[in-house]
């Protein structure tokens, strides 16, 4: 009687699963790896301003006012200052939303030029005699050609007793920077808002 012989058929799936899971895991070891988050601040120089603005009375700064994109904390970019397209990093952010940043910006300055006995933010709950509020209208790097910042701010200030509008007006600069780094852009960004500020300073004199 002839023996019958049994032929095992090995499955290919185990070997084949194995084989895949190895090639995913070389081709994720082989990609680059995600770049870490970087954060940023302002950083205004610290100069006094005694020719500016002597208020006779308590100033309230206000968190000034910022619609959309402009008030998120990934730092905003576009290709041109006349670009209609605006764009955010991935891993480039602010420390805070720009609304507060420039609000503790503006009031630090005021504090710095002694512009009054009390500046203060609205937080404290002091009855103010003058309200500086504000809106920005842009706050973007311009990358591509040319290596630079735009800041547009829409600044006033009203005497809070008489509801009176004592000044409002639109402040634009363009700063070039260094280069196209985001560290460069900031650095731009301080120098810029500083600008501003002084000069709605120098616009105050004589107001107040």
């Amino acid at each position: 009687m002839m023996q019958q012989m049994k032929i095992k058929f090995i499955s290919l799936k185990p070997v084949r699963a194995l084989a895949v899971g190895a090639l995913v895991a070389l081709t994720a070891c082989a990609q680059d790896p995600v770049p870490q988050d970087q954060f940023y601040r302002l950083n205004l120089p610290t100069t006094s301003n005694a020719a500016g603005p002597k208020f006779n009375g308590v100033v309230e700064v206000e968190r000034l006012i910022a619609d959309g994109l402009i008030d998120s904390r990934p730092i905003l970019f576009t290709a041109s200052a006349k670009s209609a397209e605006v764009q955010s990093y991935h891993y480039h952010f602010w420390t805070e939303p720009p609304s507060i940043m420039l609000q503790k910006a503006v009031t630090a300055k005021l504090r710095q030029a002694n512009a009054a006995k009390s500046i203060v933010t609205p937080n404290l709950r002091i009855e103010p005699d003058f309200i500086l509020s504000g809106k920005i209208l842009r706050f973007e790097q311009i990358v591509g050609s040319a290596n630079k910042v735009v800041i547009s701010l829409e600044l006033s200030l009203k005497n809070a007793k008489l509801e009176q509008l004592i000044h409002l007006d639109t402040y634009t600069v363009e700063l070039p920077s260094q280069n196209a780094s985001v560290g460069s852009a900031v650095a731009a960004f301080s120098l810029g808002v500083d600008k501003i500020l002084s000069a709605f300073l120098n616009d105050l004199n004589g107001k107040v």
